[in-house]
């Protein structure tokens, strides 16, 4: 399957008011999440806040990007944006139920690479970064640690994911 199909796929399982097209930054709760770096056409971003036909059981998170990297692989992306105080246990569930609902609409059998992230804007303290970095977020057999990134940041999301990219 290549990405063209693979997208198709994707928008498939989506609703189309939930994908956001455009390469614009992105507000929510005071905090931009940047699309600085991130080549249009070449992603789908989910807002789940506007998925409707799934079903989310306990918490999600505020997008999920799907992404064309440049081998031509998929890099998937739950995205949460915070501009409180972060509670890692909460933001690693948030990010679980993106991951989960990710897992449900990528086509089986398609290699992918994952990259949970957190936006925040907010200082976080030692002890809440240790925690945050001893969580792990699980897709298709992958666990991978939160990757972190400020809010209101050019490229923030970039940033974020760059070493995938």
């Amino acid at each position: 399957m290549d990405m063209n199909e693979i997208a198709d796929h994707i928008r498939s399982h989506v609703n189309s008011s939930a994908l956001i097209c455009a390469g614009k930054d992105l507000q929510r709760s005071g905090c931009r999440l940047s699309m600085q770096g991130i080549t249009t056409g070449k992603f789908i971003l989910v807002d789940i806040d506007r998925v409707t036909g799934y079903r989310f059981v306990g918490k999600t998170c505020d997008f999920v990007l799907f992404l064309e990297d440049s081998r031509g692989d998929l890099i998937v992306a739950p995205i949460e944006l915070k501009n409180t105080r972060i509670e890692p246990s909460d933001v690693n569930a948030q990010l679980q139920g993106g991951a989960n609902y990710a897992s449900r609409i990528v086509p089986s059998g398609i290699r992918c690479s994952f990259v949970p992230v957190v936006i925040h804007g907010k200082t976080i303290h030692d002890n809440q970064r240790r925690s945050l970095n001893k969580k792990r977020v699980t897709f298709q057999k992958q666990k991978r640690i939160i990757r972190i990134a400020k809010c209101n940041r050019d490229g923030n999301l970039f940033t974020a994911i760059s070493q995938y990219v």
